[in-house]
């Protein structure tokens, strides 16, 4: 005969349970201590009238099911799952918004400047504005104002959003507000979509996307970052990064209007055209090389930076020295422009026209170039030689000059049409050497100090000496316009 054990569906074990009693289906039986139960009757009975007892006669209870409980957490995972990240997301809401009336408060204060300055301030302390109502923990605010951009930005340490208040008079994006959130913060991106915002491409911090809470992407133009891209153009605060160990990126691009080239890789921003404003910041070897500026600037940070470029219109070329060394700024052509030469050997080897070359580094602005293909020398120009052997072993014509602020410095140059050499106070130019002068070509005469009608006068020359054949009052020989002897 087959027996259906209750305390399996009760889930009780055997060890526990010994007897199963009914009274309702009939009496048990007992043999050796072993409940049983007439099959028949069994079926018969209802869940609720089974019970089951323990050995000593006492009522066992229920309890739930292994089942029963995973269902029961599984519930309370999902509320979790959902109830949790509503929960952070209404914090994060309430915490952001409580920024706005903040930084509406103190983009209106600088209104109240603009008008009385004519410019917005970029430091707090400027504006006259009463305390900011709200809780302000941890609450930052900076103030922005440049050609492009003038806003508020107001944010929260630990959060990863920026509320961006434009004022009226910005150029870009004027009377607009965006939110920007870090790119790769889901949550952070979440609330900007919720509060509105339309996505736009550019953003005023790295790393983070912008969307639009008042005004339209038509307003204006973000900086925008490009990595590794060739042949493109960049306006405003546009930048091009090379990066991830490629060479010869960012290359052939051209930058307009405060646009930026940063080479972190060898070889990089190399064969750009860079205008108004723009730069090209070197970090590592060779970069921006082979470039044109045009009242922009090259900077050059890394090795043999900003070489073999042509600069125009006020711009300039500034060689630094770093782990890499110097020698930036080299091989060059300035014309209307200036070479701010910080670092040992830059600016060397170039040619100057209408220029300024300063010399702080250790043997830079000169000359003595081992390639004679390459021009170098001052034209109309002047250099300043502040360090060691600066502005040395080049040459300097048409009323360049050569101002001496080193023992060592302007040394072994040749100087031809009014062109001479200057000391400042304490230093003494090498003996021999012309003052500055002028050269009028008609009359075929220096003019003034250093030479007198077409003659050399020695008691104007440094050290009372004439240079080395030079015309004198005896030999009755003049200078032409380009440096030669010719009967006068």
């Amino acid at each position: 005969m087959h027996y259906t054990n209750i305390n399996a569906r009760r889930g009780f074990t055997q060890k526990n349970v010994n007897v199963v009693y009914c009274p309702p289906c009939g009496e048990s039986t007992r043999k050796g201590g072993k409940g049983v139960v007439n099959k028949d009757t069994l079926m018969d009975t209802p869940p609720s009238a089974l019970r089951a007892t323990s050995p000593a006669g006492g009522e066992v209870n229920g309890g739930f099911t292994l089942i029963e409980l995973l269902v029961v957490v599984l519930i309370i995972g999902i509320l979790a799952a959902v109830a949790v990240p509503q929960y952070k997301k209404a914090v994060l809401k309430s915490r952001y918004s409580a920024l706005m009336p903040i930084t509406k408060a103190i983009a209106q204060g600088n209104e109240d400047y603009y008008l009385a300055n004519g410019e917005y301030a970029t430091q707090l302390p400027k504006l006259s504005i009463d305390k900011p109502e709200g809780n302000l923990s941890g609450v930052l605010v900076g103030l922005q104002s440049t050609k492009y951009f003038d806003y508020v930005l107001s944010t929260r340490e630990g959060m990863n959003n920026n509320y961006i208040m434009y004022q009226k008079h910005s150029p870009n994006f004027a009377d607009n507000i965006h939110c920007e959130a870090k790119t790769d913060d889901r949550q952070a991106n979440d609330l900007c979509k919720a509060l509105g915002g339309t996505q736009i491409g550019g953003s005023q911090t790295d790393g983070y996307t912008t969307y639009i809470l008042q005004g339209n992407d038509a307003d204006g133009h973000l900086p925008i970052t490009y990595t590794n891209q060739n042949g493109i153009t960049l306006t405003g605060l546009d930048k091009c990064v090379t990066g991830n160990g490629v060479n010869y990126t960012c290359a052939n691009n051209t930058y307009n209007g405060g646009a930026t080239c940063m080479d972190n890789v060898n070889n990089g921003c190399q064969g750009g055209t860079y205008r108004n404003g723009s730069v090209c910041e070197g970090k590592a070897s060779n970069s921006c090389y082979g470039t044109q500026f045009y009242n922009s600037t090259c900077k050059g940070n890394g090795s043999n930076n900003c070489s073999g470029v042509r600069f125009y219109d006020s711009s300039e070329c500034i060689g630094k020295t770093n782990t890499y060394g110097g020698g930036n700024c080299v091989a060059s052509t300035f014309t209307d422009s200036t070479c701010t030469a910080k670092g040992t050997n830059a600016c060397r080897d170039s040619l100057f026209t209408n220029s300024e070359c300063i010399g702080e580094g250790v043997n830079s602005c000169g000359g003595a170039s081992n390639n004679p293909y390459v021009p170098y020398g001052f034209n109309n120009s002047i250099c300043t030689g502040s360090n060691s052997g600066a502005c040395s072993s080049s040459k300097y014509s048409n009323n360049s000059t050569c101002v001496m602020k080193n023992d060592t410095a302007c040394q072994n140059n040749t100087y031809s049409t009014g062109a001479g050499c200057q000391a400042a106070s304490g230093f003494t130019c090498p003996a021999g050497t012309p003052q500055p002068g002028g050269w009028d070509a008609t009359t075929q005469t220096y003019t003034p100090a250093g030479w007198n009608g077409g003659y050399c006068d020695p008691n104007a020359m440094v050290g009372g000496v004439c240079p080395s054949g030079s015309p004198t009052a005896t030999n009755g020989t003049c200078w032409d316009g380009n440096g030669n002897e010719i009967t006068c």
